[in-house]
């Protein structure tokens, strides 16, 4: 079976766009899921994610956040990441949103950290981030920190498992 691709847009308020190639792995209407294989060592906050570490993300229409799943080499659990953003816009080979800069990240026994809020404050004393944005990103923050588990189990999952992947 041939795999299909697809690019990954994600726009910025405050840098150039990038733009990343993706495999993938599930779609339904106004559903995609992506996979994405990290080549070289990053970092998201203070979490490294080593090179050969796999990304799951799930782009949903009119839901302002991607969800990355993280996993290390060996497919265990590093976190979640949520970019809270404008509602992804699902393309039949692309995927594009507007970062808007405040990440969450949820380590694998729940804890959640706030990452980016000094670049999002910045860019609101700018005038990057209007205030619909600033009022949508508010509002995102609390709901997902309230409904992280229900939207892990919501979400698609390989049928095999990550361990397959």
């Amino acid at each position: 079976m041939e795999t299909r691709k697809i690019q990954e847009q994600k726009r910025h308020v405050n840098k150039p766009d990038e733009f990343y190639w993706c495999e993938l792995l599930h779609r339904e209407h106004g559903y995609m899921v992506l996979r994405y294989d990290v080549t070289r060592e990053g970092h998201i906050g203070p979490v490294t994610i080593p090179a050969g570490s796999l990304t799951i993300a799930h782009y949903r229409e009119n839901v302002p956040w991607v969800l990355w799943e993280m996993y290390g080499p060996e497919r265990a659990l590093i976190g979640y990441c949520y970019h809270l953003c404008l509602p992804p816009e699902l393309g039949k080979e692309h995927v594009e949103y507007l970062d808007l800069l405040l990440d969450l990240w949820f380590d694998p026994d729940g804890t959640l950290t706030v990452l980016d809020e000094d670049e999002f404050q910045r860019a609101r004393s700018d005038r990057k981030i209007s205030r619909y944005e600033e009022e949508l990103v508010a509002s995102q923050r609390a709901i997902i920190a309230d409904r992280h588990p229900r939207i892990l189990e919501d979400r698609w999952r390989p049928p095999d498992g990550i361990e397959a992947l």
